[in-house]
Protein backbone atom coordinates (compact mmCIF):
# COMPACT_ATOMS: atom_id res chain seq x y z
CA UNK A 1 0.00 0.00 0.00
CA UNK A 2 1.12 3.54 -0.76
CA UNK A 3 0.16 6.83 0.82
CA UNK A 4 -1.53 7.88 -2.44
CA UNK A 5 -3.74 4.76 -2.20
CA UNK A 6 -4.89 5.86 1.25
CA UNK A 7 -5.72 9.34 -0.04
CA UNK A 8 -7.76 7.81 -2.86
CA UNK A 9 -9.58 5.51 -0.43
CA UNK A 10 -10.36 8.47 1.84
CA UNK A 11 -12.68 9.88 -0.82
CA UNK A 12 -14.86 6.78 -0.55
CA UNK A 13 -15.44 7.56 3.12
CA UNK A 14 -15.91 11.31 2.60
CA UNK A 15 -12.71 12.01 4.51
CA UNK A 16 -10.46 14.80 3.30
CA UNK A 17 -6.71 14.47 3.70
CA UNK A 18 -5.04 17.88 4.10
CA UNK A 19 -1.42 18.87 4.39
CA UNK A 20 1.30 18.68 5.11
CA UNK A 21 1.05 22.12 6.69
CA UNK A 22 4.01 24.33 7.58
CA UNK A 23 4.77 22.13 10.61
CA UNK A 24 4.50 18.89 8.64
CA UNK A 25 1.12 17.71 9.95
CA UNK A 26 -1.24 15.75 7.69
CA UNK A 27 -4.86 15.85 8.88
CA UNK A 28 -7.84 13.59 8.25
CA UNK A 29 -11.05 15.63 8.27
CA UNK A 30 -14.52 14.05 8.27
CA UNK A 31 -17.57 15.28 6.36
CA UNK A 32 -18.57 17.46 9.35
CA UNK A 33 -15.28 19.37 8.96
CA UNK A 34 -13.85 17.87 12.17
CA UNK A 35 -10.20 16.83 12.38
CA UNK A 36 -10.51 13.23 13.56
CA UNK A 37 -6.88 12.15 13.27
CA UNK A 38 -3.52 13.49 12.17
CA UNK A 39 0.03 12.39 11.59
CA UNK A 40 3.51 13.87 11.52
CA UNK A 41 6.98 12.59 10.65
CA UNK A 42 9.27 12.36 13.65
CA UNK A 43 12.58 10.70 12.74
CA UNK A 44 13.57 10.11 9.14
CA UNK A 45 10.94 7.71 7.85
CA UNK A 46 9.06 7.15 11.12
CA UNK A 47 5.60 8.70 11.30
CA UNK A 48 3.35 9.06 14.35
CA UNK A 49 -0.44 9.06 14.17
CA UNK A 50 -2.81 10.64 16.69
CA UNK A 51 -6.58 10.84 17.16
CA UNK A 52 -9.07 12.95 19.07
CA UNK A 53 -9.36 10.10 21.58
CA UNK A 54 -5.75 9.42 22.65
CA UNK A 55 -6.73 7.44 25.75
CA UNK A 56 -8.62 5.00 23.51
CA UNK A 57 -6.36 4.81 20.49
CA UNK A 58 -2.89 5.61 21.81
CA UNK A 59 -0.23 6.65 19.25
CA UNK A 60 0.53 4.66 16.11
CA UNK A 61 4.10 4.58 14.75
CA UNK A 62 5.38 3.31 11.42
CA UNK A 63 5.72 4.09 7.74
CA UNK A 64 3.79 6.92 6.13
CA UNK A 65 1.31 4.60 4.40
CA UNK A 66 0.82 2.42 7.50
CA UNK A 67 0.09 5.34 9.80
CA UNK A 68 -2.08 7.06 7.16
CA UNK A 69 -4.22 3.91 6.83
CA UNK A 70 -4.67 3.82 10.61
CA UNK A 71 -5.59 7.52 10.70
CA UNK A 72 -8.09 7.00 7.88
CA UNK A 73 -9.72 4.11 9.73
CA UNK A 74 -10.32 6.34 12.76
CA UNK A 75 -11.49 9.28 10.69
CA UNK A 76 -13.89 7.14 8.66
CA UNK A 77 -15.32 5.08 11.50
CA UNK A 78 -15.39 7.70 14.23
CA UNK A 79 -15.49 6.86 17.92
Amino acid sequence: MKFSDVVTEAGQYKVTVTGPDHRGFIRFVNSKDQVMSWMVRTDGRVWKGFTRQPSTTRIKKGSKAFVADWCLDWAANGF
